[in-house]
């Protein structure tokens, strides 16, 4: 997984957001994973060194691991012969 931080400003809006963005491999596309509002950059950018620290990205990694072979397994064929969805 590829992770992406930007820092913007919406038009309108006095405070910055800071995003993780995250692309899956073999995947084009970045997806969004978490975002903040801040009022001030500095604090936008504070959040952003402590998201790029490698010990939260290995714990955000993990996290979507986790998730990722939970819906594999809830919605795996085996799974799913145990439910009669036509009752």
């Amino acid at each position: 997984m590829i992770s992406l931080f930007q820092i913007y400003q919406r038009d309108g809006e006095n405070g910055f957001r800071a995003e993780h963005l995250i692309r899956y491999p073999n995947d084009e596309d970045y997806y969004p994973h978490t975002e903040v509002y801040r009022s001030d950059i500095d604090e936008a950018r504070e959040w952003i060194k402590e998201q790029m620290k490698d010990e939260n990205l290995k714990h955000t990694y993990e996290r979507i691991q986790l998730a990722n072979e939970a819906m594999a397994s809830f919605y795996s064929n085996e799974n799913r012969s145990k439910y009669d969805y036509n009752e």
